[in-house]
């Protein structure tokens, strides 16, 4: 009976509990019960958006905040990973990752290099999948850029569990700089922007390389090419689709299809969540679903649930957060301050204090 009692007032007080007067607001305009159980994730925040404050958030599936947390700096990529959560913490340059209770219990960051904020993937042999960018000086002027400009390359890293590095591919010695999309008159260059890695289910690796327009599978063992999707260099047969440009989250899905979040560009007016199948023997790619929304410009995510509905992060241009059926229904939408991805998973919240108090 005491149990029941205490539980009562945990739930009350969460209930009516203000909201810190710096906590993220967020305005649900959607929400429906086909939507998917589970919390939804995201990294609000950044000063490009207006404000100074940024916070690791976790709220349900009515908008309201179930644990959240002020940081130096945006986490990105805060998410889920089996039983821990991970986020990138910018000051720190690294990756840190909390237990259930949410306190810090490891951190990975790169080797050699800063480490890049867009994606940690933990890895089931206890190691880790991140990105860095390498910086270097080089001529551009064979394309009318300056003679020191300097260029930004992707770098892949795999980390042991003990954190020493495993494996390592550099995109420069890939893709030539010439398959970039953007201006190379200018000093500094970003040619290919990597934003997401993926193990694939065969074992090997995919990135997604925004300024080349293109998805790379990786040989894990040899760090060959094994192929190259969109952009300049694209060797596939798009049949239904005129192809992505400037996409984030490449996801492989377990009946062997891939998701990825197509931004696109001005002139076309709009961004999208895309599944592709796709027959790496014969090079054909074939567009099985995809929901479109406004233009947004940069950053995205696309996630699979569970139920077979999508949750979409529309990125910087528009920030809100999406879920609709596979028949293209909005079952929850909401509105909130810029977060580089969003998610939704069916996280723990076995006890009712961190509903109640927010750090």
């Amino acid at each position: 009976m005491k149990h029941l009692i205490w539980v009562s007032l945990a739930v009350w007080l969460w209930q009516v509990a203000p909201a810190f007067a710096d906590e993220p607001v967020i305005t649900v305009t959607v929400s429906t019960v086909e939507q998917a159980p589970g919390f939804i994730f995201a990294g609000p925040g950044g000063i490009a958006t207006g404000t100074a404050h940024n916070w690791l958030l976790i709220m349900d599936g009515a908008g309201k905040p179930v644990f959240s947390r002020e940081l130096q700096g945006r986490p990105d990529d805060f998410k889920q990973q089996g039983e821990v959560l991970s986020y990138f913490n910018p000051p720190l340059d690294r990756f840190d990752v909390l237990d259930r209770d949410y306190q810090l219990v490891d951190s990975w960051a790169a080797v050699g290099y800063p480490t890049d904020n867009h994606d940690l993937q933990l890895l089931d042999n206890g190691g880790a999948l991140l990105l860095v960018y390498r910086e270097f000086t080089y001529d551009l002027t064979p394309y009318g850029g300056v003679p020191t400009a300097t260029v930004f390359s992707c770098i892949v890293q795999e980390l042991n569990p003990d954190k020493s590095l495993a494996w390592e591919w550099d995109g420069w010695d890939h893709n030539p700089i010439s398959d970039t999309v953007v201006s190379l008159a200018a000093s500094r260059v970003d040619y290919d922007h990597c934003n997401a890695v993926e193990q694939d289910s065969d074992g090997n690796i995919l990135v997604s390389s925004r300024m080349l327009n293109q998805v790379t599978k990786i040989n894990r063992q040899t760090g060959d090419v094994i192929w190259k999707l969109g952009g300049k260099a694209n060797q596939f047969t798009f049949t239904n689709d005129p192809g992505f440009s400037q996409q984030h989250d490449i996801r492989r899905l377990p009946n062997n299809h891939i998701t990825l979040f197509d931004d696109g560009v001005p002139s076309r007016g709009y961004s999208r969540a895309l599944e592709y199948e796709i027959d790496e023997a014969s090079k054909v790619i074939t567009r099985t679903w995809e929901f479109r929304g406004p233009f947004t410009g940069c950053c995205g995510s696309v996630q699979r649930l569970d139920n077979d509905n999508t949750f979409i992060n529309w990125g910087r241009g528009h920030p809100t957060i999406s879920e609709v059926t596979p028949a293209g229904v909005v079952v929850f939408e909401a509105d909130l301050i810029f977060s580089y991805r969003a998610f939704k998973f069916p996280w723990w919240q076995g006890v009712w204090l961190p509903m109640i108090f927010r750090e």
